[in-house]
């Protein structure tokens, strides 16, 4: 009988497969209905495994709160890796450059 320390990796390990083939299944038809190129699924493929992964807090509501905030830092840093840069980036972020 396998050790209980490694049924919580194989536990993890499969929610973590799981959660990321979820939402590249469901964010490939939707950029391709957009017509925003396909590797941006891979964004997606990254927030779940942080959501998996990165969500710690002991209280369910508190795991859900975190979850439920998560994508706002990840759509930030998207909007600011795709923006078209012409000459000097003027944001105040990148304002050392």
């Amino acid at each position: 009988m396998l050790p209980i320390r490694r049924l919580r990796r194989l536990r993890t390990a499969a929610q973590v497969t799981l959660s990321v083939a979820l939402a590249i299944a469901i964010m490939l038809p939707l950029l391709a209905w957009w017509g925003q190129p396909l590797p941006l699924a891979m964004i997606g493929a990254v927030v779940a495994i942080n959501s998996s992964l990165g969500v710690n807090d002991p209280d369910r509501r508190q795991q859900q709160i975190t979850n439920l905030l998560m994508p706002l830092p990840a759509a930030f840093a998207l909007l600011l890796s795709s923006s078209p840069r012409r000459g000097r980036c003027r944001t105040a972020c990148c304002s050392w450059w």
